[in-house]
């Protein structure tokens, strides 16, 4: 629930203009143990499209290689 909560609440910061709080907590949901793997891809795009709006390409970029890695299946 935790990993949801931080979710929720960096939409909240989102709304509010406060980008920094944004990306901090879905940063600390991402840390979390044990958070099903749709939550992870979609924090993932949410924080991507925030360091991408804050002009961190690099960053921005590195959150959706980790999505499309998340996606990939084993290889074998």
């Amino acid at each position: 629930y935790k990993a949801q909560a931080l979710y929720n609440r960096a939409l909240v910061w989102e709304a509010q203009g406060e980008p920094e709080r944004e990306i901090a907590d879905y940063t600390a949901a991402l840390a979390l143990p044990d958070v099903p793997v749709e939550q992870v891809a979609q924090t993932l795009i949410n924080r991507g499209l925030s360091y991408e709006a804050q002009g961190d390409s690099d960053l921005a970029l590195a959150d959706f290689v980790a999505l499309i890695a998340l996606q990939d299946p084993p290889p074998g």
